[in-house]
């Protein structure tokens, strides 16, 4: 069994994520090269997180990584640069296509060049490739600031962690196999809520977050 770090190398290429049943309350491991994430899903209380699996660096140093206890309201940073109900600069969009839009370099990627001179992310998806971040002027995020509008700019601790999550990886959600979207909390928030799912999903969450 391969180590991520041995998969990414020192050329910084994205892995693949694939499904496939494990033992429960296994989150992912690397299979051949490849993060296969367990299509079974995490038991009642545990999740399998994205952001662990990407930025984390959780299988970097191991091969297997194990649902996590974390409830997912106390998993997020809602203070400080995490504020989604900021300024939004209209310039701050792609100065040419649109999204998804593949791109190579993690930081200054000419794909990702905004029309105000600033460079959006440039982040792995869930295939392999890399793609340009939403950007506050871009208009998938439009919802995001009627959302403070209608909320007069705080809104609820649910709200904040859909579109936090949204920003992150809405735009690498439509990469990953449909079956990620039971399996992965973060591709499961998103779907719920373009399923109509979001108000039940949000107030289980806030029950969760008071126990």
């Amino acid at each position: 069994m391969l180590q991520l770090a041995v998969l990414l190398g020192l050329a910084g290429a994205c892995p693949v994520y694939q499904c496939q049943q494990m033992s429960r309350g296994v989150c992912a491991e690397v299979v051949d090269g490849v993060v296969a994430v367990n299509s079974i899903g995490c038991p009642a209380n545990e999740y399998c997180f994205l952001s662990l699996l990407q930025e984390g660096g959780a299988l970097m140093t191991k091969s297997t990584l194990l649902c996590s206890e974390l409830a997912p309201l106390r998993y997020f940073n809602f203070g400080g640069e995490e504020n989604q109900c900021q300024s939004r600069d209209p310039l701050a969009r792609l100065s040419e296509g649109s999204h998804p839009k593949l791109c190579t370099q993690p930081q200054s990627d000419p794909a990702c060049l905004l029309a105000n001179g600033d460079y959006a992310a440039c982040d792995c998806g869930l295939d392999g490739q890399k793609y340009c971040r939403y950007s506050s002027g871009d208009a998938e995020l439009a919802g995001l600031y009627q959302s403070c509008e209608d909320y007069q700019g705080q809104p609820g601790r649910a709200e904040l962690e859909y579109w936090t999550v949204y920003k992150q990886y809405a735009h690498v959600a439509s990469t990953a196999p449909v079956c990620l979207s039971k399996a992965i909390y973060e591709l499961e928030l998103l779907a719920s809520r373009s399923n109509g799912q979001w108000q039940a999903l949000a107030g289980l969450l806030l029950t969760q977050l008071l126990i």
